[in-house]
């Protein structure tokens, strides 16, 4: 009798326990849920095109889009801190704007200034820990960058120090790109090997060479717009458990806050040809 007490008793419970455990779980779906909604709008996807329109005009446009979108999003990963920075988010948004007008106004120092002044806005958020990101969109291995030549350039590939950037004493070559600045050797990085050979317009992928870099362990800050919008979906379908919501949080705040700098420095070129590319804008600040 005193077995079969137990034994019902033991039942009940686990039975009491997989409700609570499906509780939680509905719970946290619905709690994911409206951020996954809102980042399944076409409005998130880059990169995108000005069309030749004005860049100023373009700007307002797609960023008032963006305020509204952020709006709706009142619950789930993100949503805090969204309401807490929410002023500064349309300040940065207005900065950038306002940074593009003084531009074509052909006032390149004030429109430097205007830049500045933007990025102090979210300045506190610019060099995220890597390790937190990481366990978020690359839970697996470390996250890897590349950077990449034309396959015409192979023949001058022959080390490693041959595919970083233009040597300090050659800035005569540095040219001005997506992020370098003219006479100004910079390192940039893709977070994919397709973007590498998108951004180069190369159509010979087999002859180009190619370096591979790890940031996780590295003593330096880099930049990092390579929020992955894909990975940060699939993140946040996959990671139900309540341990990494913070991390969680904190990855898709990021996303959120440099979505405003991240399309406006991934803007397709208009014209190769073209001598003033006013996608790169922002890039020269």
């Amino acid at each position: 009798m005193k077995q079969r007490l137990l034994c019902t008793f033991g039942i009940y419970r686990f039975q009491q326990n997989r409700k609570s455990i499906l509780l939680i779980f509905i719970v946290l779906v619905n709690y994911y849920m409206e951020i996954l909604e809102a980042l399944e709008d076409e409005l998130f996807m880059i990169p995108k095109s000005i069309d030749n329109k004005f860049l100023p005009k373009f700007m307002s446009v797609i960023y008032e889009k963006f305020l509204n979108k952020i709006d709706q999003i009142t619950s789930g990963p993100g949503a805090s801190k969204i309401t807490i920075y929410k002023n500064s988010i349309e300040c940065f948004c207005e900065g950038l704007i306002n940074t593009a007008e003084i531009y074509f106004n052909g006032d390149a120092f004030k429109a430097y200034k205007s830049f500045d002044d933007s990025i102090k806005l979210i300045e506190s958020f610019l060099f995220p820990d890597r390790s937190h990101v990481g366990k978020v969109l690359h839970p697996n291995h470390p996250a890897p960058y590349f950077r990449a030549r034309t396959s015409e350039s192979v023949s001058s590939c022959k080390e490693r120090k041959d595919i970083f950037h233009v040597p300090f004493e050659y800035r005569n070559y540095a040219s001005s790109q997506r992020f370098s600045i003219l006479g100004v050797p910079c390192l940039y990085l893709s977070n994919s090997i397709y973007l590498c050979m998108k951004e180069l317009n190369e159509k010979n992928f087999d002859e180009m060479p190619v370096s591979r870099f790890y940031m996780d362990e590295s003593k330096f800050n880099f930049f990092d717009l390579t929020y992955d919008l894909r990975r940060l979906k699939m993140s946040l379908m996959i990671h139900k458990d309540p341990i990494m919501y913070d991390l969680l949080d904190i990855t898709t705040f990021n996303f959120l806050l440099f979505w405003p700098l991240n399309i406006a420095c991934s803007l397709k070129v208009e014209n190769q040809n073209y001598s003033f590319r006013p996608d790169y804008i922002f890039h020269s600040c």
